[in-house]
């Protein structure tokens, strides 16, 4: 109790530093607020002059003209004067046709000009109703965090190298800005987006296969808890070996396909990109193997250990194969013994069931274990292809086959 009573007292202690930056923003809004009634003002008053001169220019323009048809006007009358005084009857009918049109004319534009409404009115005005109301409503509002948004599954999907996301939320009125995070395949979220829209749409580059998306809404009182997180697939993308995932003693080439190393021990790579369900196939072709080594094939998570054999941890699934036999390997643990082994010119294939939660390995399309070898892997892991090696082995990868057929398997 005397810690709690010690808490209230500070957090007492700042309630009068809380009230001098409440003070401080209201200022410095009004501030803003009367900046722009300045600026707005300046705007209006320019915009009035400007239609002022046109309205000036205009009244100009239109007296000139009549000005001009009236000299015109007066013209033809004093002609026609001349005309009349014409005592040759030759010469009056020569003039007299070509006058009478000239004075039709004239008298139609005079019409014309004469039935046009000028008025002194600019036709403008200011209503200041609308932020009068609002102004005289301004008032301290009871300001809490927001609720945590909800992004929409069925809305978001990743189409032609975007990410397409959009979300809701109950707390619309309250929430100022969303703050949108995206992880690629095993890394951390970071910031992706940051503003007021209720959707966004994201470029991406990588070879990455799996995107999580989580959201946040913010006010000035503080944020909400995290949204939902939403996990994006990438069908059908090509991978190769991720080189931030392999050690400095991996050598890769061939546009990230082929492997090897130039280490004695055994190093684990992973590829570049990583899965949470479907179905995949992938073969790994031995183009060197030399001294009997065991190099592992399967599959691992973020979190594998990278030092030592595929399957010595809990994080990966494997099979190890020498010259003249293999064994599946999980956790430490040696199962599934079997004859057969792999050379150079050898296809090792791995076919990862996620809807099934199964993993299968096959030699030259050959079972190479049990189908499956592994069942009931654990849901809500990104597993990536993987492989671990010594510098007796070289290998090049082809990703995203299409699966074998499982009509067979060893006895």
């Amino acid at each position: 109790m005397t810690e709690w009573i010690s808490r209230v007292k500070a957090t007492s202690a700042r309630i009068p530093d809380v009230e001098l930056d409440i003070e401080a923003n209201i200022a410095a809004q009004c501030e803003h607020l009367v900046q722009l009634i300045h600026a707005q003002k300046r705007h209006m008053l320019d915009t009035l002059r400007q239609y002022r001169e046109q309205k000036m220019l205009e009244s100009r323009e239109n007296a000139a003209d009549c000005t001009a048809l009236l000299q015109q006007a007066t013209a033809q009358i004093q002609f026609g004067i001349e005309v009349l005084k014409e005592t040759e009857a030759v010469n009056f009918l020569q003039f007299s046709a070509p006058l009478h049109v000239r004075v039709g004319e004239t008298c139609s534009a005079l019409d014309q000009q004469l039935c046009q409404t000028w008025s002194p009115e600019l036709n403008l005005r200011f209503d200041s109703r609308q932020i009068v109301h609002s102004l005289e409503n301004l008032e301290l509002q009871h300001v809490v965090p927001p609720c945590a948004p909800r992004l929409n599954i069925e809305d978001c999907r990743i189409i032609n190298g975007k990410i397409s996301l959009s979300w809701a939320t109950s707390d619309t009125h309250n929430s100022d800005i969303f703050i949108l995070e995206v992880a690629e395949t095993g890394g951390q979220f970071v910031r992706a987006y940051c503003g007021p829209d209720m959707k966004c749409c994201l470029n991406f580059s990588s070879q990455t296969m799996i995107y999580q998306a989580r959201l946040k809404a913010a006010n000035i009182a503080g944020e909400s808890h995290y949204s939902n997180i939403v996990t994006l697939h990438v069908e059908g993308g090509l991978f190769n070996w991720d080189p931030a995932a392999a050690s400095r003693d991996m050598v890769i080439g061939n546009d990230g396909l082929t492997l090897t190393s130039t280490a004695s021990e055994d190093l684990v790579a992973l590829a570049s990109a990583g899965f949470v369900r479907g179905v995949h196939y992938w073969e790994i072709h031995i183009d060197r193997y030399d001294n009997h080594p065991d190099p592992a094939f399967g599959i691992a998570t973020a979190g594998v250990k990278r030092d030592s054999m595929l399957g010595k941890d809990s994080n990966a699934w494997a099979v190890y194969i020498d010259a003249a036999r293999s064994w599946c390997l999980h956790n430490n643990q040696h199962v599934n013994r079997m004859d057969g082994g792999i050379a150079a010119g050898c296809t090792v294939g791995i076919l990862l069931d996620l809807d099934q939660r199964h993993l299968s390995f096959f030699v030259n399309d050959e079972p190479q274990a049990p189908i499956p070898a592994f069942q009931n892997l654990p849901e809500g892991l990104v597993f990536f292809p993987a492989v671990s090696i010594n510098r007796n082995v070289q290998i090049t990868l082809r990703p995203c086959l299409e699966p074998p057929s499982l009509s067979s398997s060893p006895e």
